[in-house]
């Protein structure tokens, strides 16, 4: 039975190993009071189990059945493991079949709120390594999806991580702004501030204009940057009023240079970025997918891709 919105469930999908486990934490930080993570595992069958002469000793249905059960049975134990950082007992259920399909299943049957994945890690346990699985959820995703890189392996691994702010990177589309409503409610969830942003780059406009201008002046520079910035708190502002009330805050800032490199610049440990995973929205604009991939791939800060389907701006 899918959940209404004042019980919001976190899909956490696991592969029995210690990387895997590292987005746990940061689940835990976006579950809102009356939320639940559900810790999930894919198994792969082999096949049935025959004997000696080749007669089936066990069917499909009896191996899936008995590799669902070891693999609650490993996800109550990673639960347990972690007790010390959760603050809610979290479900466990594993599904038979493709891994991202049946990802995908859970989360609609379930109807969660957030899906949350690690980029990489492949455990003892598993058949199939999370980036593979990764890279094709963040294209097809059907809820906001949090993506982390993990650490290297340790055993000081359990440990509570400390969400300070929300960055939403805006561009002045529609597309942009559809990150806003799930920013806020993260953000009221974590009791955690959010920064809308806005990077402008004067100097790629000047270089797309071509040859043919007037000589680039300090002056015309500056009053070209002074535009754009303009332009760029204008859109913030709005933005603001469409994100409503946060409680612990809402702040503007416009960065300048590459979408990707600014952000590298202001990403502070603590920071979520949450922006839309794809779209694509005229010369001034940063195509979205582009710029979500980098910033995962930089390793820039913890991501929430929230999917958004293309519109006539795209």
């Amino acid at each position: 039975m899918a959940r209404t919105p004042e019980h919001e469930l976190i899909v956490v999908p696991l592969d029995g190993s210690e990387q895997a486990e590292q987005v746990i934490p940061y689940a835990e930080a976006l579950r809102d009071h009356g939320g639940t993570l559900l810790f999930f595992q894919v198994v792969i069958p082999s096949g049935p189990a025959r004997g000696l002469f080749g007669d089936v000793e066990l069917t499909m249905e009896d191996i899936v059945a008995q590799e669902r059960e070891a693999a609650n049975a490993r996800l109550t134990e990673i639960a347990e493991r972690w007790d010390s950082v959760l603050d809610k007992k979290p479900e466990v259920e594993s599904f038979a079949g493709d891994t991202v399909e049946a990802i995908e299943a859970i989360v609609r049957d379930r109807g969660a709120t957030l899906l949350a994945i690690s980029s990489s890690g492949r455990g003892a346990l598993s058949r199939w390594a999370f980036g593979s699985v990764a890279d094709t959820l963040i294209r097809s995703t059907p809820v906001p999806l949090l993506i982390i890189h993990p650490g290297p392996e340790s055993d000081d691994a359990v440990k509570a991580v400390e969400l300070k702010r929300i960055l939403v990177p805006l561009d002045g589309s529609e597309t942009a702004e559809t990150a806003l409503p799930v920013a806020g409610r993260l953000a009221r969830g974590a009791k955690v501030p959010v920064v809308l942003v806005q990077v402008i780059n004067p100097s790629l406009e000047f270089s797309m204009v071509g040859q043919g201008m007037a000589p680039i002046t300090a002056e015309l520079y500056n009053e070209v940057e002074s535009d754009f910035t303009a332009q760029a708190n204008e859109e913030l502002d709005k933005g603001a009023t469409l994100l409503g009330e946060v409680p612990a805050g809402i702040s503007k800032t416009v960065l300048q240079g590459g979408t990707v490199e600014a952000f590298q610049h202001y990403a502070e440990p603590g920071d979520l970025i949450v922006m839309t995973s794809h779209g694509r929205t005229g010369v001034r604009r940063f195509v979205l997918g582009s710029v979500a991939q980098k910033i995962i791939n930089e390793r820039v800060a913890p991501v929430v891709l929230v999917p958004a389907e293309e519109g006539p701006e795209a």
